[in-house]
C-alpha cells in the first residue's frame, strides 16, 4: 500500500498542471457541446425552411393539380362526345413545334 502511494505521488501533477488537465478536458466536452448545439440549429433552420417552403408551393401544386384534372375531365368529356375534336386536339398538343 505504501508503494502504490509512493508511485502516486511521484506521478501527480502540481495544481497548475491538474488545471490546465482540467481546462483541456473542459474545452473538449463544449466542443461536444457545441457540437450537439449546432446540429439542433441546423434542424431548426431546416424546419423553418420546409414550412417556408410548404407555405409558399403547396398552395402553386395544389392549384396545378386542380387544373390537372380538370384538364383531364374536359379531356375524357370530348372524347366521349366528339371523338373527332379530341383527336385533333391530341394531334395539335404532340406535334413537332415550329419556331
Amino acid at each position: 500500500m505504501v508503494g502504490g502511494i509512493l508511485n502516486y505521488i511521484e506521478r501527480s501533477e502540481t495544481p497548475r498542471e491538474a488545471a490546465a488537465y482540467a481546462r483541456q478536458e473542459l474545452r473538449e466536452g463544449d466542443e461536444m457541446l457545441k457540437t450537439i448545439f449546432t446540429i439542433g440549429v441546423v434542424a431548426l433552420l431546416g424546419l423553418f425552411a420546409l414550412k417556408l417552403i410548404g407555405v409558399l408551393f403547396f398552395p402553386l401544386i395544389g392549384l396545378a393539380v386542380k387544373i390537372l384534372v380538370i384538364g383531364l375531365v374536359v379531356y375524357g368529356v370530348m372524347l366521349v362526345v366528339a371523338p373527332g375534336a379530341a383527336r385533333a386536339l391530341k394531334d395539335k398538343v404532340n406535334s413537332p413545334r415550329r419556331y
